[in-house]
């Protein structure tokens, strides 16, 4: 009987391989991803603290507290996050191509001001909401890193970069922690006018000011 006991603890603490059934589910395979991205700056997130994963899935904010994700709206379809194989065949890096549509002051200003940032990112699939989380400090943060920008594949002007992250042994996961976005006080830009006034961008809820631009008032 003691024996038992001690093999049973003995697989409680390390599970490898178990028995999967052939996936049926249509939901699971459906590859389209909502075109709307969740972003935080990886110095928003606890390092000391992240959330450690549990069947391949995080079910804590890995943010700090008072932080929030910033949203981006990508065209439709072009967000294909892709895995693949790292330095050592124990890793892997993970890749998210994103197209931000048409080519303006505040498209160019946002990839210019956030080239080669690390952030990590959350994405939603259609087929059944639910929501993926990368960018670990395992993976180094994902990079953002720009392929084109001016007339793209479908024949239109706009933005193609990339989420680039490093080898990691967990280079992703399902997400099931709360989802907190930036409440960002609504303005209209104007670069060209360099001596308007000056207004802050702050989150509501910490009053952290987020950025410093010139605009002209509604």
């Amino acid at each position: 009987m003691d024996l038992i006991v001690i093999n049973l603890q003995h697989h409680c603490l390390k599970v490898m391989l178990f028995d999967l059934s052939l996936n049926t589910n249509k939901e699971d395979k459906q590859p389209t991803i909502n075109y709307r991205l969740f972003l935080a700056p990886l110095s928003d997130v606890e390092l000391e603290k992240f959330p450690k994963s549990s069947q391949a899935t995080i079910f804590e904010n890995p943010l700090r507290e008072g932080r929030a994700f910033y949203f981006i709206d990508s065209r439709q379809g072009t967000i294909n996050p892709t895995t693949s194989v790292g330095k050592s065949p124990l890793t892997g890096k993970l890749s998210i191509p994103i197209v931000l549509e048409g080519l303006n002051e505040k498209t160019l200003f946002w990839i210019y001001d956030n080239l080669d940032e690390r952030v990590v990112a959350v994405w939603e699939r259609c087929s059944d909401k639910k929501r993926f989380l990368a960018g670990s400090p395992c993976s180094g943060g994902l990079a953002i890193k720009f392929n084109k920008i001016g007339i793209l594949d479908n024949g239109n002007q706009g933005i193609s970069f990339t989420l680039e992250g490093g080898d990691c042994y967990e280079p992703f996961w399902f997400y099931k922690g709360e989802l907190k976005v930036n409440k960002i006080q609504d303005a209209i830009y104007d670069f060209s006018q360099v001596n308007k006034q000056k207004l802050e961008l702050y989150n509501f809820d910490t009053k952290k000011i987020i950025h410093n631009f010139k605009v002209i008032k509604k």
